[in-house]
């Protein structure tokens, strides 16, 4: 086979087709593979992180594989530590990170991205790879990676990903969910109609004057649960309008509204990707009238079956086990974030007390005896 050349490429945009060509590969994780999603980031929410993406070629050129990574400081515990990582996923919750890499060259891809990994942990930095998902090639060869290497590492942030795969129509859907979810479901989008109110679906530029109102919404929900929501994040509201205004190739950002009139009292904020609808950020108004009749439940109802019309064929609800994920599925991915320290003495130091705390945890019994390792 042919050989594998890898160099690291600082302007993101020079690579922006070979970017998307391959992300179009990436299957579930197509959005946050995408090029728009890194560069946006990069731009909205992380300027002191520098691009370090990884390009796989072989003899004639051709960009046969990619590393999304990052250069710039690890923030915990008071600490800025110099680190190497997946980008795209601060803040923005990227999930499903992995390597991209045309059919045939992923294994080659990731060795030869380990190898470079290596690298940097000489060089005295920290390696995050975030977002991992559970029994996935890139998983089974991390794991071989810090054995045969002997690596420092710890395994960090491992989370619940519910998903569903949809069937060829909504009533079809229903009929997989217990007798009273599906009787709670019906009853309360039939409540809603007599409430006066309606489910707008908006699509692309269509969402973009309701956001200032969505992300009021999201505030709305969270503060009342005394939290405060992420888009006080900095750049996080510019993030998710800039993805709107301009998506992916092939992503179709979908709003659903519920509204009174003019009166929009809850949101949900979906992008349909090829094959895969992700829900990705949503917002309501407890103080409303309309709270009463459970509009996440009649607008996650209403997300899931426009997805089921737009063809779609998996829904992702993304990060999180919540209790509403579970009324619409059973079945979930797992993943997790692997810190990998390096020869220098601070991350080393870092990861031994992080290490100590996790050894204090077990002794007490709080940590997820179903962790990813």
């Amino acid at each position: 086979m042919a050989d594998l050349t890898l160099r690291v490429v600082e302007d993101p945009a020079s690579l922006r087709a070979d970017w998307n060509r391959l992300a179009a590969h990436a299957g579930a994780m197509s959005l946050f593979a995408t090029y728009e999603w890194h560069a946006t980031w990069f731009r909205r929410v992380a300027p002191d992180s520098r691009p370090a993406v990884l390009a796989a070629t072989v003899a004639d050129g051709t960009v046969v594989g990619l590393a999304p990574f990052c250069d710039g400081p690890y923030k915990d515990l008071g600490l800025q530590l110099p680190a190497v990582g997946f980008s795209g996923r601060d803040v923005v919750s990227g999930d499903y990170l992995d390597v991209l890499a045309e059919p045939g060259w992923h294994g080659r891809v990731v060795e030869a991205t380990l190898g470079h990994l290596a690298g940097v942990l000489r060089s005295g930095r920290l390696v995050v790879l975030g977002e991992i998902v559970h029994g996935s090639d890139l998983d089974a060869a991390i794991r071989e990676w810090v054995e045969r290497e002997q690596l420092r590492f710890r395994v960090q942030e491992e989370r619940v990903c519910p998903y569903l795969e949809l069937p060829s129509s909504f009533d079809d859907y229903l009929k997989t969910r217990s007798r009273n979810t599906r009787s709670l479901i019906r009853r309360r989008i039939r409540q809603v109609g007599e409430a006066g109110c309606a489910v707008q679906r908006l699509e692309g530029d269509a969402i973009l004057p309701h956001l200032p109102r969505f992300f009021d919404l999201h505030r709305a929900r969270w503060e009342s649960a005394g939290q405060r929501g992420v888009f006080i994040r900095s750049g996080f509201p510019e993030f998710v309008q800039d993805l709107v205004a301009a998506p992916p190739p092939g992503v179709v950002p979908v709003l659903h509204a519920l509204s009174e009139k003019d009166d929009v009292s809850a949101a949900f904020l979906v992008f349909h990707c090829g094959p895969t609808a992700v829900y990705y950020q949503a917002g309501w108004d407890p103080a409303s009238e309309h709270a009463r009749l459970s509009p996440g439940l009649v607008l996650m109802a209403r997300a899931i079956e426009a997805a089921i019309e737009a063809g779609c064929t998996t829904f992702d609800f993304l990060r999180g086990g919540e209790g509403y994920k579970r009324k619409f599925t059973e079945t979930v991915r797992r993943t997790y974030t692997l810190l990998v320290s390096g020869r220098g003495l601070r991350s080393r130091t870092y990861l031994t007390a992080l290490r100590a705390k996790d050894t204090i945890k077990r002794l007490l019994g709080r940590t997820d005896p179903n962790g990813a390792w």
